[in-house]
C-alpha cells in the first residue's frame, strides 16, 4: 500500500491520511464525548416520556 499524505488546504501542513487512534486519543474521546452523549440519552428519555404521558399512556 502506498504512504500517502493529505496536504491541510489552509496551513499546508501534511500528515498521514491513515491516523491511528491511540489508548490516549479515545480516552480524552471519552471524556470528551461521554457526558454530552449521556445529557442527550437523559433528555430524549425525558422526552419520551413527557409525550407518553401526553398520550395518557404513560402513569
Amino acid at each position: 500500500m502506498a504512504n500517502r499524505h493529505v496536504k491541510c488546504p489552509e496551513c499546508g501542513h501534511e500528515f498521514p491520511a491513515e491516523a491511528k487512534w491511540g489508548p490516549r486519543d479515545w480516552g480524552l474521546y471519552v471524556l470528551a464525548v461521554g457526558p454530552i452523549g449521556l445529557m442527550a440519552l437523559v433528555i430524549a428519555g425525558l422526552g419520551v416520556a413527557a409525550l407518553l404521558r401526553f398520550l395518557g399512556i404513560g402513569g
